[in-house]
């Protein structure tokens, strides 16, 4: 399950420009709320189900704090 999370958590950087919810100094909301993008990989035992709620919302772009790297160019 650990292996899923961080191919998703680094897809999402290299194709969504996804980047983390929060950086480790602004953290102030849990894992739960968007854990494919955390800044830390889930435990192991994560089950399947809510693996496939995180990464069906992942691919909605459906969480609450969701922040995109600026790709423009100036």
């Amino acid at each position: 399950m650990q292996r899923l999370y961080t191919f998703y958590h680094e897809a999402g950087h290299a194709r969504y420009k996804y980047r983390h919810p929060c950086e480790s100094s602004e953290c102030t909301s849990t894992p739960d709320d968007y854990p494919i993008m955390w800044l830390s990989v889930l435990p192991g035992n994560t089950p399947l189900e809510e693996f496939i709620r995180d990464k069906e919302n992942f691919f909605k772009r459906n969480w609450d704090g969701i922040r995109y790297f600026n790709c423009s160019e100036n």
